[in-house]
């Protein structure tokens, strides 16, 4: 990979999407997953940037690969298990800007980083990304950045006004739900003071209601578990009252609920998480990023399982993502994605 190139997509990153400015703290964490060349490159351009730059490497107590990444919601249920060393934690705390070039996502449930963001810092997480799907996803300009936003602002003042959802396939899902009780989340791609981003950014998500999911969710396109894949066949849920009461399907479907009732854990049937991707730098890939697949624009997303992450109330094993093809949602009515096009 062009050195220059990781090295000018990094400098977007920092100067566009963290707003860093000359003599500002910034920390790169690093826990050897994602290859010496990106650290290297976001150290690189933070010295044009004459930002006060320093590289911190750790070793988390257990590493889980892409195709299980869904597990790290697990930390939920555990909290202490998410917390990082206390060197790792007090840096992340002082800094005014952290990169994350990291894959532990259970840090995601740590009191060092909840500490962080009350504190106004700014954060950026990276996990899993390749050297190739970094150039591939991440924005090139200023231009790229505030177009993103802008799409991702106008997503989320239509989700905030709207009291249900009902969503669509030609594959066969049918189901509703209320909106409300639970704030949207943009994913802008822009780490403002107080914030975290996963990027790729281009996200507009949602809790729905408690217990008011109904209808019936057919899943075609990718699911996180048992490991994060592309389907080869449609998966059939079918909700009542906000849980799974219903798996069917071909071999994938069965792999699925042997999973599910492996975990024994109730709350794992809980269906949350209403989302759309706006990124048109994203596509269905399975594999290339925790982000990806659900950023895509276009896409029409649902979860099972943890919701805590994302601002809801539910405590679970796993956070399962799931993705649809040529799906039709609907906002109070107004059509916001259409036979997976974005209509906003």
């Amino acid at each position: 990979m062009n050195f220059k190139l990781l090295t000018k997509k990094a400098e977007v990153v920092i100067k566009y999407c963290m707003g860093i400015k000359p003599g500002e703290d910034f920390l790169i964490l690093v826990d050897g997953t994602l290859g010496e060349n990106l650290t290297r490159a976001f150290s690189a351009a933070a010295a044009t940037l004459r930002a006060e730059t320093q590289v911190l490497t750790y070793n988390p107590p257990d590493y889980l690969p892409m195709r299980e990444f869904s597990f790290f919601a697990g930390a939920s249920l555990t909290p202490c298990d998410a917390e990082p060393p206390s060197t790792v934690s007090a840096a992340i705390k002082e800094a005014d800007a952290n990169i994350f070039l990291t894959s532990d996502m259970r840090i995601l449930f740590s009191q060092a980083l909840r500490e962080a963001l009350r504190r106004h810092r700014r954060i950026i997480f990276l996990p899993y990304i390749t050297e190739e799907n970094f150039v591939r996803l991440l924005p090139s300009s200023t231009e790229e950045v505030n177009n993103l936003r802008g799409m991702v602002e106008k997503g989320t003042e239509i989700f905030e006004r709207s009291q249900s959802a009902r969503i669509t396939s030609r594959v066969g899902t049918d189901i509703r739900m209320d909106l409300g009780e639970y704030r949207v989340i943009p994913h802008l791609g822009v780490a403002e003071a107080g914030s975290i981003q996963i990027l790729p950014g281009g996200q507009v998500t949602l809790v729905p209601n408690e217990d008011s999911a109904e209808g019936v969710l057919v899943i075609d396109r990718s699911i996180a578990a048992p490991e994060y894949k592309e389907l080869r066949y449609p998966i059939t849920l079918k909700i009542s009252s906000g849980m799974v009461s219903e798996i069917d399907g071909n071999y994938e479907a069965q792999a699925l609920k042997r999973f599910l009732v492996e975990l024994e854990d109730p709350n794992m049937y809980h269906v949350t998480e209403l989302s759309i991707g706006t990124n048109p730098r994203c596509r269905f890939a399975g594999i290339a990023a925790p982000a990806e697949d659900t950023h895509t624009l276009g896409s029409v997303n649902m979860a099972l399982g943890c919701d805590v992450h994302i601002g809801g109330s539910i405590r679970a094993k796993a956070h399962i993502d799931m993705t649809m093809r040529w799906a039709t949602l609907l906002l109070d009515d107004r059509i916001v994605v259409e036979d997976g096009i974005l209509r906003i």
